[in-house]
Protein backbone atom coordinates (compact mmCIF):
# COMPACT_ATOMS: atom_id res chain seq x y z
CA UNK A 1 0.00 0.00 0.00
CA UNK A 2 1.24 3.47 -0.80
CA UNK A 3 1.10 6.02 1.98
CA UNK A 4 0.72 9.60 0.87
CA UNK A 5 2.96 11.95 2.83
CA UNK A 6 3.59 15.65 2.91
CA UNK A 7 4.43 17.43 -0.39
CA UNK A 8 2.76 14.71 -2.49
CA UNK A 9 5.47 12.15 -1.84
CA UNK A 10 5.05 8.45 -1.15
CA UNK A 11 6.54 7.29 2.13
CA UNK A 12 6.79 3.56 1.47
CA UNK A 13 8.19 3.64 -2.09
CA UNK A 14 11.84 2.73 -2.17
CA UNK A 15 12.77 5.23 -4.93
CA UNK A 16 9.98 7.80 -5.12
CA UNK A 17 11.84 9.85 -7.70
CA UNK A 18 11.38 6.94 -10.16
CA UNK A 19 7.64 6.52 -9.64
CA UNK A 20 6.57 9.11 -12.21
CA UNK A 21 8.91 7.68 -14.84
CA UNK A 22 7.70 4.13 -14.21
CA UNK A 23 4.06 5.17 -14.43
CA UNK A 24 4.61 7.19 -17.60
CA UNK A 25 6.47 4.30 -19.25
CA UNK A 26 3.60 1.95 -18.39
CA UNK A 27 1.03 4.40 -19.78
CA UNK A 28 3.00 4.68 -23.03
CA UNK A 29 3.16 0.88 -23.31
CA UNK A 30 -0.59 0.56 -22.66
CA UNK A 31 -1.34 3.28 -25.21
CA UNK A 32 0.75 1.50 -27.87
CA UNK A 33 -0.96 -1.82 -27.16
CA UNK A 34 -4.39 -0.16 -27.34
CA UNK A 35 -3.56 1.56 -30.64
CA UNK A 36 -2.24 -1.69 -32.14
CA UNK A 37 -5.43 -3.44 -31.04
CA UNK A 38 -7.53 -0.72 -32.71
CA UNK A 39 -5.46 -0.92 -35.91
CA UNK A 40 -5.87 -4.70 -36.09
CA UNK A 41 -9.61 -4.38 -35.54
CA UNK A 42 -9.90 -1.75 -38.25
CA UNK A 43 -7.89 -3.83 -40.72
CA UNK A 44 -10.05 -6.87 -40.02
CA UNK A 45 -13.23 -4.87 -40.68
CA UNK A 46 -11.77 -3.51 -43.93
CA UNK A 47 -10.67 -6.99 -45.03
CA UNK A 48 -14.20 -8.30 -44.42
CA UNK A 49 -15.65 -5.63 -46.71
CA UNK A 50 -13.13 -5.86 -49.54
CA UNK A 51 -13.39 -8.81 -51.89
CA UNK A 52 -10.19 -10.19 -53.34
CA UNK A 53 -9.31 -8.64 -56.70
CA UNK A 54 -9.25 -12.00 -58.43
CA UNK A 55 -12.84 -12.76 -57.40
CA UNK A 56 -13.99 -9.33 -58.62
CA UNK A 57 -12.34 -9.82 -61.99
CA UNK A 58 -13.78 -13.34 -62.21
CA UNK A 59 -17.27 -12.05 -61.42
CA UNK A 60 -16.97 -9.31 -64.04
CA UNK A 61 -15.76 -11.84 -66.62
CA UNK A 62 -18.73 -14.12 -65.88
CA UNK A 63 -21.06 -11.17 -66.09
CA UNK A 64 -19.62 -10.08 -69.45
CA UNK A 65 -19.98 -13.63 -70.73
CA UNK A 66 -23.68 -13.62 -69.76
CA UNK A 67 -24.11 -10.33 -71.59
CA UNK A 68 -22.31 -11.60 -74.70
CA UNK A 69 -24.50 -14.74 -74.79
CA UNK A 70 -27.63 -12.60 -74.52
CA UNK A 71 -28.70 -14.13 -71.22
CA UNK A 72 -28.87 -10.72 -69.54
CA UNK A 73 -29.60 -7.26 -70.91
CA UNK A 74 -27.21 -4.31 -71.02
CA UNK A 75 -29.15 -2.66 -68.17
CA UNK A 76 -28.90 -5.80 -66.01
CA UNK A 77 -25.20 -5.99 -66.82
CA UNK A 78 -24.60 -2.38 -65.75
CA UNK A 79 -26.62 -2.80 -62.57
CA UNK A 80 -24.78 -6.01 -61.60
CA UNK A 81 -21.41 -4.47 -62.46
CA UNK A 82 -22.08 -1.48 -60.18
CA UNK A 83 -23.07 -3.85 -57.39
CA UNK A 84 -19.87 -5.90 -57.78
CA UNK A 85 -17.69 -2.78 -57.87
CA UNK A 86 -19.48 -1.36 -54.83
CA UNK A 87 -20.68 1.80 -56.55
Amino acid sequence: MLLRGIWNSFMDVRFPENVRELIMNRIVAWRKAFQQHRIVGTLERIADKVAPVSSISEELAKLKELLDKGIITKEEYEKAKKKILGE
